[in-house]
Order: structure tokens, then C-alpha cells, then sequence
């Protein structure tokens, strides 16, 4: 029932086994693996406490307990459970993204990077990774190594908008204007439903003296509700 996506008949069957071998280990923690898929991650988090009690005391239990914590915004705590983790197997990838993205919400960004960076060393071909290690970079003012980052995210999936959208703020960061309106430019035709992305490609233009360009994508926004086009309107476009 797990491998086929039927949580709450495997909630059911593991709950019998349970109840007939209550200090099976591996059979809380499978339960809590379903429970979180469940999104009852509270619960998730007893089945793993359970597990440990009772000798199941692996990476694996650490690491879904973490991710179980970082569901529920709990990041200190996910970061603890996924440092554990690498503990065991201090190699794997999954553990080292899930430890990096913990640090990331506790804004560690320079710890951050130097795990998307190790994640990076063993596999580039993830857009995602290249993706968070540039906003770590962005957050540290590393602009040129963000700029970078982005564009390697974009080299590997071209599709992704907000991939665009980071790599055009980069840019204004360094003045580079013009090529942050072709990146918001490339983000619309990727995703042309984003009122904010026409906001920022407004703004631009108007930094830019294209009053004209700019006040059209503002309006853009405006009719799409984002609230702050309506004021970037009255002071702007006359």
C-alpha cells in the first residue's frame, strides 16, 4: 500500500502489525514515513521517536524526522536531525540538500553554499542545487557568483521562470539593467501570469528611461491586482 500510494491502508495494516509486535522498530518508522505522506507530520514525528526507542536508530529515520520538522517550520531542529544524518552517510546527496536547505532557512547562506557546493562537486546536473546555491550567494552579495549559478540553472532547464527572475534581480544589483530586462522578458513568455515579474521589468524600464515600456508593464500588473503596480503608477506615469 505505501509503494502504491495508498497511505491510509497502509496506516491500517501497520497499526495491526503494531498492535501484534508493538516494539517493531522498522515498522514505526514505515509508519511514520506514511503519516508524513499523509501531511500528519506531528504524528510523523512520534512514530519516529518510537522507532528509535525500540533500535531502529539509522540515517534514514533521522533524515525523515528532519524533513517532518522542516515541514512544520521547525528548522533548527530539521537542521540537527539532518546533521545526525550525515553522520551515518555523510556522502549522500539527499541528506546533503536537506541539511543545506535547513541551514538556507535558518539564513546560514554561507553554510548553505558550502553544502550545495560539496552536493555540486558530486552531481552538476541538478538546476535546482546551481538554483539555491545562487540565491545563497545573492543573500551574501556574491552577484557575479550568483549571476553565475543562475545561469547554469538556466542552461540545465530553461523552462523554470523564476529561474530568470533571480538571475534578472542579480543583474540589477550590478547595474546591469538591460540584461535583467531580458531575463524578466524571458520569465514572462515562460510564465506570463505573474503580475509581480511584470512589476519588476516595469520598474526597470522606468530606471532605465523607458517611461512608456515601463508605465505599460505597471499597468500590466495593475490590472492583474498586484497593489503595489497602483502606486508605482501614481508616482510614475503621469
Amino acid at each position: 500500500y505505501q509503494e502504491t500510494e495508498k497511505y491510509e491502508l497502509a496506516v491500517n495494516d501497520f497499526s495491526q502489525a503494531l498492535t501484534l509486535s508493538p516494539e517493531d522498530g522498522t515498522t514505526h518508522f514505515r509508519m511514520g514515513v506514511v503519516l508524513a505522506e499523509l501531511e500528519k507530520y506531528e504524528d510523523a514525528l512520534k512514530s519516529y521517536a518510537l522507532a528509535r526507542q525500540n533500535k531502529y536508530n539509522g540515517a534514514d529515520v533521522y533524515n525523515y524526522k528532519g524533513v517532518s520538522e522542516y515541514r512544520l517550520e521547525r528548522f533548527d531542529s530539521a537542521r540537527a536531525s539532518f546533521k545526525r544524518a550525515l553522520s551515518f552517510e555523510p556522502e549522500h546527496l539527499q541528506y546533503i540538500e536537506n541539511y543545506a536547505r535547513a541551514l538556507y532557512e535558518l539564513q546560514d547562506f554561507k553554510g548553505a553554499s558550502e553544502q550545495f557546493e560539496k552536493y555540486l562537486k558530486k552531481q552538476n546536473d541538478n538546476a535546482s542545487i546551481f538554483n539555491m546555491n545562487g540565491l545563497c550567494k545573492y543573500h551574501e552579495e556574491d552577484y557575479k557568483g550568483a549571476i553565475r549559478d543562475f545561469s547554469k540553472s538556466i542552461e540545465l532547464n530553461g523552462k523554470e521562470a523564476r529561474y530568470y527572475d533571480n538571475r534578472a534581480a542579480a543583474k540589477e544589483m550590478i547595474e546591469d539593467y538591460e540584461g535583467a530586462i531580458k531575463d524578466y522578458s524571458e520569465s514572462i513568455r515562460a510564465y506570463p501570469n505573474d503580475a509581480a515579474v511584470f512589476y519588476k521589468r516595469g520598474m526597470v524600464k522606468i530606471y532605465t528611461s523607458k517611461k512608456l515600456e515601463g508605465c505599460l508593464d505597471l499597468a500590466t500588473a495593475n490590472e492583474m491586482k498586484y497593489k503595489p503596480a497602483e502606486e508605482a503608477i501614481i508616482k510614475n506615469c503621469h
